[in-house]
């Protein structure tokens, strides 16, 4: 076998279509990577510990091996649909509106949240 003459390419494959791409960053050496990260609607478990294991090594990966200049990005959602659902299961509207607040201070409370 033939001595590589240069550093080996990073190939995705996508496997829905029979090819193969070579991975160019945008930027030079720098490769931008956002990521969903967890809804913090319950406690933790070993899905999150897998999601981000498996991303940190991808990461290092790209860093360490190809050399690539990564900014990392992994957002939390702290809302969605898992969490108006248990806050329904959990009837903290009705508990909220136990409480009698007034038109005023309903709205603050709305304008707080939005913040």
């Amino acid at each position: 076998m033939a001595a590589s003459s240069g550093p080996v390419p990073l190939v995705t494959v996508v496997p829905l279509f029979p090819t193969q791409d070579v991975f160019v960053p945008q930027d030079g050496r720098r490769v931008t990577w956002y990521c969903c990260g967890p809804t913090v609607y319950d406690a933790s478990h070993m899905g999150h510990a897998r999601s981000y294991i498996s991303l940190d090594i991808l990461r290092r990966v790209l860093r360490d091996y190809f050399k690539f200049d990564v900014f990392y990005c992994m957002n939390i959602t702290d809302i969605d649909d898992k969490i108006i659902k248990r806050a329904r299961q959990n009837h903290l509207f009705e508990r909220y509106r136990g409480t009698q607040p007034q038109a005023a201070q309903l709205l603050e409370d709305v304008r707080a949240a939005l913040q």
